[in-house]
């Protein structure tokens, strides 16, 4: 680091970062609690949602997933690898998630199917 500007530079790069991070906890924390504002505060106006089982316009795509965990007694999302390319405006990220659900039905599916028991683990990749 040689100059004010190469501080700055770095300054603005972890910066970007730590908005992207946060914008992922956004989406995470929207969708186990359920919260729509939330959720929707992590895409931008005419996003599409390319998810598993699920591509479409964002709003469409938060009504299908509240109505998907409509059907769990419990869901949350885990965030766990983070990686982001920022060049200037532009940047590219990915992270990796831990989902663990409870189905309502059966109710003693955990007890009779240990399929159930094992978490799906997901790469989504945040961005135009």
């Amino acid at each position: 680091m040689n100059t004010d500007t190469d501080l700055l530079e770095r300054v603005a790069h972890l910066q970007d970062r730590a908005e992207i991070r946060e914008c992922m906890m956004r989406y995470a924390r929207g969708m186990d609690r359920r919260d729509r504002d939330v959720l929707r505060s992590a895409y931008h106006d005419g996003a599409i949602d390319d998810h598993v089982g699920f591509t479409g316009h964002v709003d469409d795509f938060i009504d299908w997933a509240f109505a998907h965990h409509s059907t769990q007694t419990r869901y949350q999302h885990n965030l766990l690898n983070l990686t982001a390319e920022i060049d200037g405006d532009t940047a590219h990220a990915e992270t990796y998630f831990l989902f663990t659900g409870t189905d309502r039905e059966p109710v003693n599916h955990m007890a009779t199917d240990p399929s159930y028991r094992r978490p799906l683990v997901v790469a989504v990749r945040a961005g135009p």
